[in-house]
């Protein structure tokens, strides 16, 4: 019997996972390595493309060290992982600059009021893209910032790679290409004609030749070079599929765009979002418009980066190295939560603690603790957090319900969802039955290798994979408490701008601060 992989990448904000799947979905093998994230100033968030490209070269090299996989075995690799990056290089295809910003660099605030301003404001960019996240964290103000604050860097690249996959990618083959959903998240798509709009170009001040071009993720870019052959341990000339951003190879791993089925990805930050033929506008309720990765049908999403981050928060609190004291597991922290039982004795957590989502556009609001008092427990704080994110996602529901979008069954995947505990607490806050899939956490890796089965001839389309992804589980919801948490959402609600006018005033006060520092 021939052994065939597809070897598959997502180059995700905390590390890179890399997997192997054969024609049958089954996965053969999975690695990660977590690599750093640097915070040279407030709002400046960086990291290495040089980082990503050794700890995948790392992983591979493990993969035939450590299995009976031969390089020969690999028929395809499919690239993906986090989106709306800058990574500036120059014809000879090195880096510029290094590290690079990556999506959560929010340092181009002025930027974005500079380029409102040429084009009509952000409603304008909005009818333009159709994406609705904290502006600053796209590729085309992050450019803008580059053009004012380093202008010798600017005019010395050649190209500007916009996605951590684009860089892998081009170190594989030598080849430049973006795809339509990375294209998404860069705030240059028009998202009705597909192709970079020349209205944002102009403000951005861009030649357009400076972008890669789009093609569809389930293309073959190129074959791997002989130099990344030897650093790879790749056999030289396996194809390389061109692959998609994480928002929409979530979307095509976790429901292979089946209609009406809505799914949770619960990572360091979370996303509500569901596959339509059409995008759909709401502007006040910040919906954002992703192209699949098809190139075709939208995947409309609400999201907020407080997820899964939060949970590691609360988890690390207990870390002091020089006591001795290490961080719990995550195992040890639901099981202090579920003792604790559902309310966490009366205390409310807002889980804002990183700003940028679609959810809350203001970037002065922060998480908080509502109810503190002396009898509470780390226990009770831990509770509070995983229901804090509960909340949050079920305003992300209602905001798609709202606007009109059916929603029969609910999906979760991401490493949040390996929790039990909190899956059914995201059940009892929703109302709703949660189904958790066999790619779980893994849903990323699954995506991008339907990108590359669909460029090699596996299959037809990403509707022939669907007969692959099986229901794991499925966590009812629990009636009892479903009063409970309608009355604590309400407060929830309430809540989250109530205390607006404070924090505005404390970060005039960092500010103020900063100055006399």
């Amino acid at each position: 019997m021939v052994n065939e992989y597809i070897l598959s990448l997502d180059t995700g904000t905390s590390g890179i996972k890399v997997s192997l799947f054969d024609r049958r979905g089954v996965e053969h093998y999975n690695n990660y390595l977590e690599y750093d994230t640097f915070y040279p100033a407030e709002n400046m968030v960086e990291q290495s493309p040089y980082d990503w490209w050794g700890s995948f070269c790392k992983i591979t090299k493990n993969i035939f060290s450590e299995t009976n996989v031969q390089p020969s075995d690999i028929v395809c690799v499919a690239p993906s992982g986090q989106m709306a990056a800058v990574i500036p290089i120059d014809e000879e295809g090195s880096l510029i600059i290094d590290p690079c910003m990556i999506w959560a660099d929010l340092r181009a605030d002025k930027e974005v009021d500079e380029v409102f301003d040429r084009i009509g404001g952000f409603e304008e960019f909005y009818r333009i893209t159709g994406v609705a996240y904290n502006p600053a964290t796209y590729s085309a103000f992050k450019i803008k910032w580059l053009k004012k604050n380093k202008p010798k860097i600017f005019y010395k690249a050649y190209k500007f790679l916009l996605s951590s996959k684009e860089f892998i990618s081009y170190k594989l083959t030598h080849r430049i290409a973006t795809d339509y959903s990375d294209a998404s998240h860069t705030g240059f798509l028009d998202c009705s004609t597909k192709h970079w709009s020349k209205e944002i170009l102009s403000a951005v001040e861009l030649d357009i030749n400076r972008l890669p071009n789009i093609r569809y993720a389930s293309e073959v870019l190129g074959s791997v070079t002989r130099e990344a052959a030897k650093e790879t341990g790749l056999f030289e000339s396996t194809p390389v599929c061109v692959g998609g951003g994480d928002v929409a190879i979530a979307a095509a791993g976790a429901t292979s765009h089946k209609r009406k089925s809505c799914f949770i990805v619960l990572g360091s930050g979370f996303g509500v979002s569901i596959y339509l033929d059409k995008p759909v506008f709401n502007f006040q309720a910040r919906l954002s418009n992703t192209r699949a990765v098809d190139g075709n049908g939208f995947v409309i999403e609400q999201g907020d980066f407080g997820g899964g981050i939060t949970y590691r928060w609360i988890r690390d609190i207990i870390n002091i190295p020089e006591l001795g004291i290490s961080p719990p597991s995550f195992q040890d922290i639901d099981k202090l939560a579920e003792k604790v039982g559902v309310g966490a004795n009366g205390l409310l957590f807002n889980s804002n603690l990183r700003i940028g989502g679609t959810l809350y556009q203001d970037s002065n609001l922060r998480g908080m603790f509502i109810g503190l008092s002396l009898n509470h427990t780390y226990a009770d704080m831990c509770r509070a957090v995983l229901e804090g994110v509960a909340l949050n996602i079920r305003l992300s529901i209602e905001h798609l319900v709202k606007n009109g979008i059916e929603i029969e069954e609910i999906y979760i995947v991401g490493g949040g969802s390996n929790s039990g505990l909190w899956r059914q607490i995201i059940a009892d806050v929703i109302h709703r039955p949660i189904c958790l899939l066999n790619v779980n956490q893994n849903v990323n890796t699954w995506g991008a290798a339907m990108c590359a089965g669909i460029a090699i001839g596996w299959y037809e389309d990403y509707e022939s994979y669907q007969m692959l992804n099986k229901v794991k589980e499925i966590t009812k919801p629990s009636r009892k408490y479903s009063l409970f948490y309608d009355k604590l959402y309400e407060v929830f609600l309430t809540s989250n701008y109530a205390m607006l006018p404070s924090f505005n005033k404390l970060a005039g006060c960092r500010k103020l601060l900063d100055k006399i520092s």
